[in-house]
């Protein structure tokens, strides 16, 4: 929602089609998501005190974490959007091919970003291959974004187009950057909260 909205108040053309809209709800929100939801307990879990009852599940710094990490996943599928119409035009196939860049960077930075949300506080990295359901989730999401941009008739339906060299580096340094800059406000939080 946030990179649609920011686009056209730019003035922008929507960074990312319809259909393709929907493929991020049902495939790279789900996957993941069912996956964390089999997350192991963390260690020591059982030692902390009990939330209260009273407090909502959405508290005003879970929903201030939402909101900063969803710019993030936002602001890079626009910067490769901006990008993409920089490089290959703002019409015609250059238009698509800059709007299949933010649609793959959108959903690569989604199921990336799945590590970071194993824990508010740990970092990414740690016990990684603790949760096998989210590996296989990650997986199955790659497995099916190549088929949305290298399957003719999904990229015909998706309207993608293929990616070279230069667009697979953009595209993962843009999805990886958000996962590097969360390890930094997490190390940074972990580090002051010990001190």
């Amino acid at each position: 929602i946030l990179t649609v909205f920011i686009a056209l108040i730019a003035g922008w053309p929507s960074p990312l089609a319809a259909l393709q809209i929907l493929w991020l709800n049902l495939i790279t929100d789900v996957f993941p998501a069912l996956a964390l939801a089999l997350e192991p307990s963390a260690p020591g879990m059982m030692k902390h005190p009990p939330r209260d009852a009273h407090e909502s599940l959405l508290t005003p710094r879970f929903l201030g974490l939402i909101a900063w990490q969803g710019a993030l996943l936002s602001a890079a599928a626009l910067t490769v959007f901006y990008l993409g119409r920089r490089w290959y035009g703002a019409d015609g196939d250059g238009a698509q091919h800059a709007t299949t860049l933010s649609f793959m960077t959108l959903a690569l930075g989604q199921v990336f970003h799945a590590f970071n949300a194993r824990s508010q506080r740990r970092s990414a990295f740690h016990r990684m291959f603790t949760n096998p359901w989210l590996w296989a989730a990650v997986v199955c999401c790659v497995a099916l974004q190549l088929c949305a941009i290298y399957v003719p008739f999904l990229r015909t339906v998706l309207k993608t187009t293929p990616m070279n060299v230069a667009d697979w580096a953009l595209v993962a340094a843009a999805a990886l950057g958000p996962i590097a800059i969360v390890e930094v406000v997490k190390f940074v939080q972990r580090k002051s909260s010990t001190n």
